[in-house]
């Protein structure tokens, strides 16, 4: 019952994306001076991200061992995506924060839910399986829309 709802909140995040274009890509033009106001040179938008997991390192109990499981988990989610212009004035992405459902790559992996944090786009982050019911620290990649 608890996937079936996470599922539904996510899909309701992507819908509300849809509706506020979040699909659109970020416009050359985001630090480009408008007449009468000031120019920024950062700017904070909510993107559509997905996310790979590289590495899930995760504590085993019993064995007081720390494991470490490659390519274990691909994700989909929203970003808070933080943006600065670059010499030329385009715009480029240097840091940001994802919420991203997860989905198994591998059989008998479960599903889970990860808060991640980027560099462009390294990531780092923790996730919450729910089929095994742990919380494993990640590093992977992030692509945004």
């Amino acid at each position: 019952m608890k996937k079936r709802i996470l599922i539904l909140a996510f899909l309701a995040f992507s819908l509300t994306g849809f509706s506020q274009s979040l699909l659109k890509p970020v416009p050359d033009n985001l630090f480009k001076k408008v007449a009468g106001t000031e120019l920024s040179t950062s700017k904070w938008l909510p993107r559509l991200t997905v996310g790979v997991s590289v590495t899930q390192n995760t504590y085993n109990k019993e064995t007081k061992v720390i494991e470490t499981k490659f390519a274990q988990f691909i994700g989909f989610g929203i970003g808070y995506q933080h943006y600065v212009a670059q010499a030329d004035g385009a715009p480029f992405n240097n840091y940001g924060a994802n919420l991203l459902l997860l989905t198994p790559t591998v059989d008998g992996g479960g599903l889970g839910v990860g808060l991640f944090g980027n560099l462009s786009i390294i990531t780092l982050g923790v996730d919450y399986n729910f089929l095994f019911k742990k919380i494993s620290v990640d590093t992977g990649v992030v692509l945004k829309f």
